[in-house]
């Protein structure tokens, strides 16, 4: 299981913030690369949300990125302010309000960009959600939360693969998703040779198990554990008033 948390899945923590001041350049660059795989999707929609193209989006929020990596006040960041996701928004926003429009922007991106990311994949992301309904924080909140999630949706299917239920995952995922009938039970149960009280039992600990991988996502980015059941509770009611799914816009 260590090498789910460490090696397959780098930490995109505080720690990441704190260490920026301490690591050797490329430490640093490559704990903030683990970082921008979460919340570069977020701040992209952010700032496409805030009125701009595309273009635009993805050159401010690469360049915030390494305005991160190059400024060592943000590696004195204090995380029992609050949540890392409401820091990191606040710098973003106060990035945005310092720029002159899109040609300063490029003008502080590198030259090959700080981390490849599938930018068609978050565009499209972007466009299926309500944005009209939603304010910037809230299209931030919910890409993050599908992030998060996915994330922990990965670390599962890691877990499953690992310990020789793969193809049983692959048949049970769909109903940690919803929408399942008691028949596609009945169906599930014949196809794995259990009975429909097995199956149920196994999605049940399939839904305890994502809960805790959940948990180990969003652990480490609060000030205090007590503040980690709400959450996760935000997270679930984030996913259910998408209506998208778990797995959200990811790195290439």
């Amino acid at each position: 299981m260590g090498s789910l948390l460490t090696a397959d899945f780098p930490p995109t923590d505080w720690s990441v913030i704190r260490s920026l001041r301490e690591a050797d350049a490329e430490s640093a660059r490559r704990g903030l690369a683990a970082l921008c795989e979460v919340y570069w999707p977020p701040l992209y929609a952010f700032a496409r949300n805030q009125g701009m193209d595309r273009e635009s989006a993805e050159d401010l929020t690469q360049g915030f990125f390494l305005h991160l990596l190059q400024r060592e006040t943000f590696a004195k960041a204090d995380p029992s302010k609050g949540r890392l996701r409401y820091f990191l928004l606040g710098a973003f926003r106060h990035y945005l309000s310092n720029e002159k429009g899109r040609e300063s922007a490029k003008k502080r991106s590198p030259e090959r960009p700080f981390i490849r990311m599938d930018t068609e994949s978050v565009e499209r992301w972007y466009r299926q959600q309500p944005g009209a309904q939603l304010t910037p924080d809230e299209i931030f909140e919910q890409n993050w939360a599908h992030v998060v999630a996915g994330r922990a949706w990965k670390r599962l299917q890691a877990h499953q693969t690992k310990s020789g239920q793969g193809n049983r995952f692959e048949r049970l995922q769909a109903y940690l998703r919803g929408g399942e009938s008691n028949v596609r039970y009945g169906e599930t149960a014949s196809a794995l040779g259990m009975s429909v009280a097995a199956v149920k039992v196994a999605v049940h600990r399939l839904r305890q198990e994502f809960g805790k991988w959940l948990r180990a996502e969003v652990r480490p980015t609060l000030a205090a554990s007590s503040e980690e059941d709400d959450e996760v509770r935000h997270i679930l009611r984030l996913l259910e008033a998408s209506h998208l799914g778990i797995d959200g816009p990811t790195s290439a």
